[in-house]
């Protein structure tokens, strides 16, 4: 602990100097630190606990000191305010809050700190101040946070364009519902992320570069995934998208490149642009019928063979897929936007039977998967006239001369009857 920058009260003073000559182990008595606060050594739980009612005083850097350890520090209801430099390049072990605080942006300036806990009480973060938003802590580096029951993110866990590298693991608070805005950018060392039910967005950037994070679970509740929010999480291996989902952001898992399917929700109407572009390992995407856009470049670079899409599909750019599909298919003749897709990039359109590929056999006119004298006699009615007969014209069509004749009729006979020379088109 540091020197008091303020001055007058000399016994305050030299109990606060003592202190910091102490060893840890030697603090077990309770100690002045400015206005009504003191703090004590609980030996059962090896706890160094603040309390009292009010502010502490700041202090100020001291060049020689050591580096102290203490494993669990306990500030207790009723302190307002804990001043500079009070634990200036400590270790702490577990550091506990209470319901409202404000902290200076250099009372942990240096530490290390490997767990930050917030009450289950807390309510929402106008509760919390942690000085300047853009030092956070004083670089601290915090290994484990938990924001226990807070609606939010408080003001100054902002670790932006890695600011920290070692938050390890996250747990957001049960009442959260948004996550803001560049909130854990460049955690680059964060394994472990918990997300609350009743969590209704994911802010643009919110996780981006997020390198070591390797499975993602997001709540149901979650309508929202904003631009950028999971771009480059280069060690995600495994992706759970929320049922409720509406609209996924440009660039929100792009470069995720250890993914290899995906779901998309049944109730997603937007795929932003890029998306999943980067994610070169994605081979198997599950697109609902409620996807109405896909952005440009949405599963570019990927690993994508071939893929169902929706017949309601309004919007698909040539480039939405990049350059690695074979075929795309719909349950329907009655889809343009598809059959636009593929038209203009130059790849083979199919149907297909709900989400499972339909294999065309020529001369099948009834599409019951055999070939057999029902078919021909389906045909003739049909060419008869038959008011009440239904063919596939395409599979009836033998010859692919692109009409329906008896000629079809007769090559399809020939074909039945073991023809050895005969070939369906």
């Amino acid at each position: 602990m540091k020197t008091m920058l303020k001055k007058t009260a000399v016994s305050a003073l030299a109990v606060c100097l003592i202190c910091a000559c102490m060893p840890v182990f030697a603090h077990a008595l309770p100690v002045n630190c400015g206005g009504n606060i003191t703090w004590r050594h609980d030996a059962e739980t090896n706890a160094f606990v603040f309390y009292g009612d009010g502010a502490m005083d700041d202090f100020e850097p001291d060049l020689d000191h050591t580096e102290e350890t203490f494993p669990r520090v306990v500030i207790e209801e009723g302190v307002t305010y804990v001043g500079a430099y009070l634990f200036d390049s400590d270790h702490i072990g577990e550091l506990i809050l209470p319901d409202k605080l404000s902290v200076s942006e250099n009372a942990f300036y240096g530490c290390t700190i490997d767990r930050v806990v917030f009450p289950q009480t807390a309510a929402d973060v106008t509760q919390y101040d942690f000085g300047d938003e853009n030092v956070p802590f004083g670089n601290a580096t915090v290994c484990s946070l938990d924001l226990g029951g807070l609606n939010g993110f408080p003001s100054g866990f902002r670790f932006t364009f890695g600011d920290n590298y070692d938050l390890k693991s996250l747990i957001v608070g049960a009442n959260t519902t948004v996550i803001p805005d560049y909130a854990c950018n460049c955690f680059g060392a964060l394994e472990s992320l918990t997300l609350p039910d009743g969590l209704t967005t994911i802010g643009c950037n919110a996780f981006e570069s997020c390198e070591m994070l390797q499975a993602v679970v997001i709540p149901d509740s979650v309508t929202t995934i904003g631009d950028y929010a999971f771009d480059y999480c280069t060690s995600m291996e495994t992706l759970t998208l929320p049922m409720q989902l509406q609209t996924i952001g440009e660039w929100a898992f792009c470069c995720c490149e250890n993914l290899t399917s995906i779901e998309i929700p049944l109730h997603t109407t937007t795929i932003g642009i890029s998306a999943f572009e980067g994610c070169s390992n994605l081979s198997k995407v599950t697109i609902p019928d409620s996807v109405k856009s896909i952005g440009i470049n949405a599963f570019a670079q990927t690993a994508l063979r071939n893929v169902h899409l929706p017949a309601g599909l309004q919007y698909i750019h040539a480039s939405s897929f990049g350059s690695t599909l074979e075929y795309v298919c719909c349950d329907t003749e009655d889809c343009p936007a598809v059959k636009q897709f593929a038209e203009n990039t130059e790849i083979e359109f199919r149907l297909c039977d709900g989400h499972a590929e339909q294999v065309l056999v020529a001369g099948d006119a009834n599409g019951d998967g055999i070939l057999n004298l029902k078919d021909t006699v389906l045909i003739r009615r049909y060419l008869a006239g038959g008011w009440d007969v239904t063919i596939d014209e395409t599979a009836a069509d033998v010859d692919g001369d692109n009409k329906v004749t008896v000629q079809d009729v007769v090559l399809l006979n020939r074909y039945i009857a073991g023809g050895w020379d005969v070939e369906l088109a």
